[in-house]
């Protein structure tokens, strides 16, 4: 059931609204609220003017991953001793240091790696490590070995006249005598100096070698140095023509003294001409296999 007093008294509050409600009462109405509301908007501008929010007005947790702009943040903006182990990387460009690497396909330059299964699909026990023992011919440790038997050089230098013959000749004190430590390689290069005479109608020749006797001409031929005049040339019987004959011989020794001699042959000084030695140089150069 309605309150008839309450209903009068409505209709009373009703009729005196209407009585009191005027043009200028809406219109003072409307003023004052856009000067509040202005007023506010004013307040709010000059309290927070652009750009004027830092660390201090943002709580703690109050930018969350959804209020991140995708690829906004940059290498520059991270601290990268707070990034954990990277587990995989198919490619990486350049590595200043790396001490371990659980995955790696690619890596096309590291300054530094303390570990590293392979380098150019070579094992890492192909490669020789800085401070290694060397072995074989080598002594020392890398990456600075030396030679675990030296190199022995011996020269020899020979001021002799030697008339040659038409079978082999040993050219008097023309030798070489170099001992040696271990097995290996021995050669022995000399220059021998001398003269040939020439008879008319007749080809005369010189020529030297070096072998392991005084009585034994037998070095290949590869190896020995050799000087002819043709026939028809006219004759120097009288005026020797000076001749200079290098040669050289290696020879597979084993630990030890080794003597090299310079032999010879010419022609027949008798019915052909003349042959002579006259000095030789000779150097005997050792090397270890």
């Amino acid at each position: 059931m309605v309150d008839p007093t309450s209903a009068v008294d409505r209709v009373a509050g009703m009729s005196f609204l209407r009585r009191h409600l005027t043009y200028a009462n809406v219109v003072a109405t409307l003023a004052l609220f856009l000067v509040v509301a202005g007023g506010s908007a004013l307040a709010a501008k000059q309290f927070l003017p652009k750009n004027s929010v830092g660390t201090n007005q943002i709580k703690k947790n109050a930018v969350t991953t959804a209020k991140v702009k995708n690829g906004s943040i940059t290498g520059a903006k991270v601290k990268e001793s707070t990034l954990g182990t990277v587990p995989s990387a198919n490619t990486a460009n350049t590595a200043n240091s790396a001490k371990t690497a659980q995955s790696a396909k690619t890596a096309n330059h590291a300054t530094s790696a303390d570990n590293a299964t392979s380098l150019g699909g070579t094992p890492a026990s192909g490669y020789l490590k800085s401070g290694q023992a060397a072995g074989g011919a080598l002594s020392g440790t890398y990456p600075n070995p030396t030679l675990a038997t030296k190199p022995v050089v011996v020269v020899a230098t020979i001021d002799e006249t030697t008339q040659l013959q038409a079978s082999c000749t040993h050219m008097e004190d023309a030798e070489v005598t170099i001992a040696v430590p271990s097995s290996g390689t021995i050669t022995v290069v000399a220059n021998v100096q001398g003269a040939l005479g020439h008879l008319a109608g007749k080809e005369t020749n010189i020529e030297a070698e070096i072998d392991e006797t005084t009585t034994k001409c037998d070095a290949p031929f590869a190896t020995q140095s050799e000087y002819s005049i043709p026939e028809k040339f006219p004759a120097t019987e009288t005026n020797p023509q000076a001749v200079v004959l290098p040669v050289s011989r290696s020879f597979q020794v084993s630990p030890g003294s080794h003597t090299y001699y310079i032999n010879g042959e010419g022609s027949d000084p008798g019915t052909e001409g003349s042959g002579a030695f006259f000095t030789a140089n000779l150097t005997a150069t050792f090397i270890p296999n």
